[in-house]
């Protein structure tokens, strides 16, 4: 699998947040004018009267459009957060790299203040700490 397969198959998941805000207005602004063709022609067939007043309609329904975006938005953070990837920037390569590169080696990514977490959550020993940090300053 390539890199561009990886971005097709994940689609939202792995682009970067600016990419996600011009998504996010694009369907707002696609779906606000639908509904708003909708309103203007056909608003006595399809009654969607809620509150009785124009604006206040408008407002509720308007709005209501953007909780699809939301959830969207967070179901994007609790995917990345799960694979302990980055919010805001474009993911693709680490994806790739993670589930589909059999020659990736996950020990390059890491740092010296993981394994210096690891040694004060009592995870790893003084040693094994000091073994790791004379590697990585290689």
């Amino acid at each position: 699998m390539t890199l561009q397969e990886v971005e097709k198959k994940h689609g939202v998941y792995v682009a970067n947040i600016v990419a996600r805000i011009f998504l996010y207005i694009y369907a707002y602004l696609f779906f606000g004018g639908v509904l708003t063709f909708i309103r203007f022609f056909n608003t006595n067939k399809l009654e969607l009267i809620i509150t009785g007043d124009f604006v206040t309609d408008n407002i509720i329904i308007y709005s209501s459009l953007l909780v699809p975006l939301i959830i969207l938005e967070l179901l994007v953070r609790r995917y990345r957060r799960k694979q302990g990837l980055p919010i805001y920037s474009n993911v693709a390569q680490e994806i790739f790299n993670k589930y589909y590169n059999p020659n990736y080696n996950n020990e390059t990514k890491k740092d010296l203040n993981y394994y210096f977490d690891l040694k004060e959550k009592g995870a790893i020993t003084q040693e094994e700490y000091e073994r790791k940090k004379r590697e990585l300053l290689k």
